[in-house]
């Protein structure tokens, strides 16, 4: 692999990385210190869409889990659709 391409390869790893993480942390209950727009989900890669949808899916049923972002259906929306625009989801 060419040098260049690593390191766009590893840049792109990180920003995954920090969006998921701000995106869990949304889900959380810290909606307003780590603010998702919700078109930033169609840039997780599959593992993490899959790793997304676990966390809302456990949001959304478990009686002892705090609801955090004010649009938390719409983010669950989106990733069960099933829109050409967002990704395969």
């Amino acid at each position: 692999m060419h040098p260049h391409r690593f390191c766009e390869h590893a840049l792109e790893v990180k920003r995954g990385r920090r969006l998921f993480a701000r995106i869990s942390l949304n889900c959380l209950g810290y909606a307003k210190e780590y603010p998702v727009d919700i078109h930033e989900l169609r840039l997780l890669p599959e593992e993490n869409r899959a790793l997304l949808q676990a966390l809302l899916d456990y949001k959304t049923t478990h009686p002892d889990a705090r609801i955090g972002p004010p649009y938390l259906w719409k983010l669950k929306n989106m990733a069960s659709s099933e829109d050409s625009s967002i990704g395969n989801w």
